[in-house]
């Protein structure tokens, strides 16, 4: 989230993760096992007003897998329970051709609705949402998500 806010308010829509980012998530990994920890690839944020003052309110999160590559890891189970739980919606996106991951659509939406991991079985349960072939249908489905949010929680959004 630190490079899209340093980069926005720079004007610049130039999103790319960094080597030194990445290369820290390697280092924390050496660690140990019993310390876990995971990234989102998005989270969407909306301002919005609350008692009358702005705040910045996190209310989905999207995590980027490519078809029949990649499945729901332990962690990531734990923490989107924990998230839906704490009253956001999760989204996994697929996308990918043929197991090679690309950044282009199509890409398959589905929510997660809830899952558990114990020890080696995994319950998952997910919901097909929508499947966007262009980045204006992926743009209409993230400002349907934004205006539900608006409206579920009855906060103006200033303009």
């Amino acid at each position: 989230m630190g490079i899209y806010e340093t980069m926005e308010t720079r004007g610049v829509r130039y999103l790319k993760g960094s080597k030194p980012k990445d290369n820290f998530k390697l280092w924390h990994k050496e660690i140990g096992s019993s310390f876990w920890a995971l990234d989102y690839d998005l989270v969407l944020l909306e301002k919005v007003y609350l008692e009358n003052k702005p705040i910045i309110v996190p209310f989905a999160i999207f995590d980027y897998k490519t078809y029949q590559y990649q499945e729901l890891l332990f962690s990531q189970i734990s923490a989107y329970s924990y998230e839906k739980k704490k009253g956001k919606r999760v989204f996994i996106i697929e996308g990918g051709n043929e197991g090679k991951p690309t950044v282009k659509a199509p890409f398959s939406i589905y929510e997660f609705i809830s899952g558990e991991s114990i020890g080696i079985e995994k319950k998952v349960k997910m919901e097909f949402l929508t499947e966007c072939s262009t980045m204006e249908e992926f743009k209409k489905l993230e400002t349907k998500l934004r205006m539900t949010f608006r409206e579920s929680f009855r906060i103006k959004n200033q303009k």
